[in-house]
C-alpha cells in the first residue's frame, strides 16, 4: 500500500535529501570538528582555550577533508535513510540505531585520529 501513496513517495525523497545534503554537510560536520577540536584542544600551555583559534581550525579542517567526508556520509545514509523512512514507524528506531553504529565506525576509522 506505500507503494501506491505517490505523496508519501515524494516527502520520502525530501526528507533524505534534507537530511543528507543540507543537515549533514551544513549542520553535523561543522559541529563534529567543532568538538573534535574543542576536546582536542592543548589548553595546558597556561593560555586557556582560544575559541576563535578553535573555530578557524575546525572548519579549515572540514573544508580540507569535506568532500571525501560527504562522500563517506551520504553512500551510507542516502541509502540508509530511503529504508528508515520507508520501513513501518516500529521500525524505524532500530534500523536508524544499526545505521548510526555503521557510521560510527566509519567516522572513527576516517577521523578518529589527530591529523
Amino acid at each position: 500500500e506505500k507503494s501506491k501513496f505517490r505523496a508519501g513517495q515524494i516527502d520520502l525523497i525530501k526528507q533524505t535529501a534534507y537530511d543528507n545534503f543540507i543537515h549533514y554537510t551544513f549542520v553535523y560536520f561543522p559541529v563534529f570538528y567543532m568538538f573534535k577540536e574543542l576536546i582536542q584542544a592543548d589548553s595546558s600551555k597556561g593560555g586557556g582555550i582560544d575559541v576563535t583559534k578553535i573555530g578557524e581550525n575546525a572548519l579549515s579542517k572540514y573544508w580540507n577533508n569535506c568532500v571525501t567526508d560527504n562522500l563517506y556520509m551520504w553512500s551510507l545514509w542516502v541509502p540508509g535513510d530511503l529504508l528508515v523512512y520507508a520501513c513501518p514507524i516500529w521500525m524505524r528506531l532500530p534500523l536508524n540505531h544499526v545505521i548510526s553504529l555503521a557510521w560510527t565506525m566509519i567516522l572513527s576509522n576516517l577521523r578518529g585520529s589527530e591529523k
